[in-house]
């Protein structure tokens, strides 16, 4: 039986990135148990694909890590 989860964005504002946190962890533990995972990111979520963007959006002020690098954590 294949194992694969479907995380959808929709609703997700990229201007709060504490929102973004939760699916981005979750898609990152989801991998490491070996599902295939996608990340449907749609409405102002969607904004988080245009180029540059993610590189820009921290989880809390301070952070070292940008958005960017949980998500190629998450790839990875």
């Amino acid at each position: 039986m294949a194992k694969k989860l479907v995380i959808i964005m929709a609703n997700t504002d990229p201007r709060n990135g504490e929102e973004l946190g939760a699916p981005i962890f979750q898609a990152s533990v989801a991998a490491a148990m070996e599902y295939d995972v996608e990340v449907i990111c749609t409405s102002i979520a969607a904004k988080l694909m245009k180029k540059g963007v993610a590189e820009t959006l921290f989880m809390k002020s301070g952070d070292a890590r940008s958005i960017y690098d949980f998500i190629k954590d998450a790839h990875s």
